[in-house]
């Protein structure tokens, strides 16, 4: 048989007998400064904040020249939002906000990329192409696009900003190089 407080004869640095009362004790203190709601009004007083905080979080704000689209479980609800001002919608994961500035011009780089500095580096997999008459010509361009329709921009494609401009661009030069000269090209 040990003596009290185990082998090597010392009490334990925690009683956990004593840890109790006091939690209890302070569980009771608290429950008597609410009164006679005791501890369920403080868990309903706990579940309000939570959910103000929560509902909260739906707030949101429509700049100049934005528009947003409003996603309730994953499906477009209406027309997009187009007021500028302060809106509110339900938080994620119930719905979801998706805000595009509109009235901004968006630029797409074919055939090089602007560096940090200021200068370009060019992109041979995109610039060089065969023109009619078997030369190779190298080809660059600047597209400029605004986003007339958000919910066709943001739902109906795959990635509108590089695969589908892209592609498209890419395809309609290489045709128009094909089917000319390199002076055609190179000139006009």
């Amino acid at each position: 048989m040990y003596p009290p407080g185990g082998p090597t004869g010392r009490q334990p640095e925690i009683n956990l007998d004593d840890l109790i009362k006091q939690i209890k004790g302070a569980f009771s203190g608290v429950t008597g400064k609410f009164g006679r709601f005791g501890f369920g009004g403080i868990l309903v007083f706990g579940a309000l904040i939570i959910a103000a905080i929560y509902l909260g979080s739906g707030v949101y704000t429509i700049n100049p020249g934005e528009q947003a689209v409003l996603r309730l479980f994953g499906a477009a609800q209406g027309n997009p939002i187009t007021q500028e001002g302060l809106h509110w919608w339900w938080p994620s994961p119930v719905g979801k906000k998706n805000v595009v500035l509109t009235t901004e011009t968006r630029r797409m780089e074919l055939g090089f990329v602007s560096t940090a500095g200021g200068g370009t580096a060019a992109v041979p997999v995109e610039s060089l192409m065969i023109s009619g008459d078997t030369n190779i010509v190298d080809v660059q361009l600047l597209i400029q696009y605004n986003i007339k329709d958000v919910e066709a921009f943001l739902f109906k494609s795959v990635n509108p900003d590089t695969i589908i401009l892209k592609g498209a661009v890419e395809t309609a030069v290489r045709q128009v190089v094909g089917q000319r000269n390199i002076d055609d090209v190179l000139t006009t």
